[in-house]
């Protein structure tokens, strides 16, 4: 009983400490380290599916303005195949009255050149005026086709436009919120790391000033007993691993001491 023997109590209470502690800090690294990964994933998931939205929600503008042009264009030919029709129909009409003129003239006698040339001309001028309305409505319609089929291309620009935008956002924020997860794991972690460093720091300096109390005590219990290391006099110390004495129940020998 050369010295209290709480005090190697204390060194074995203060090393379960030490070993919980690091416990702890390898259970929070490892779930620190899931809890980054997890993240990242889910990051890359919703970046992944924002893309594709931006994409099918991109494919199906473009559908529809394909759509759209081909409305445009097939409304238009449609269009432009009544006026032909419309302008083949007063053709016609008009062929048909100067037939009927010449058969009048001749049935009157009156069918000289002067006379058809005449007709000929009347009817040209008056053909001219039945078609002019018709000629303004295909012209107006080419107009209206181009200026459509240039807001459409116009469209399909902001819509390749707005994708491309909404693409490099999308980037740069799923980039911007890995390097975020990045920086607080690490932070995290780093604070593991010196709280573990901290903890194996204290536990060393206890365990130290703990055997130094015990070297202390034996040998103000036991003057001239043992030596300053801790070793009894007369043997010989093992460096730097030096041994402190441990209760003297049934003759028991001092236990060794822990490494500084």
């Amino acid at each position: 009983m050369s010295f209290d023997p709480a005090l190697e109590a204390q060194r074995r209470a203060a090393q379960r400490g030490l070993e919980d502690t690091e416990a702890d800090i390898t259970t929070k690294r490892h779930f620190g380290e899931r809890d980054m990964s997890l993240a990242l994933r889910g990051i890359r998931i919703n970046a992944s599916r924002k893309r594709a939205d931006t994409n099918r929600e991109f494919g199906r503008g473009e559908q529809r303005l394909a759509n759209q042009e081909t409305d445009t264009k097939t409304d238009a030919g449609r269009q432009q195949e009544d006026f032909h029709t419309r302008l083949a129909d007063i053709g016609r009409q008009f062929a048909e009255l100067g037939q009927r003129q010449g058969e009048g003239a001749n049935a009157a006698g009156v069918n000289d050149a002067g006379t058809a040339a005449a007709s000929a001309a009347a009817r040209g001028r008056n053909q001219v005026i039945a078609e002019a309305p018709i000629h303004t409505a295909e012209g107006r319609l080419q107009e209206d086709l181009m200026t459509t089929l240039d807001r459409i291309a116009q469209a399909h620009g902001n819509l390749e436009s707005d994708r491309d935008r909404t693409l490099n956002r999308l980037t740069q924020d799923r980039d911007i919120q890995r390097r975020e997860v990045h920086r607080e794991a690490g932070r995290s972690l780093f604070g593991l790391g010196r709280e573990e460093e901290r903890a194996k720091r204290e536990g060393a300096i206890t365990d130290t000033d703990l055997l130094e109390q015990e070297i202390f005590a034996a040998r103000q219990s036991h003057p001239g007993a043992f030596s300053k290391t801790g070793q009894k006099n007369g043997q010989t110390g093992g460096g730097n691993n030096r041994s402190a004495p441990k209760p003297a129940v049934g003759g028991g020998a001092p236990a060794k001491r822990r490494r500084r």
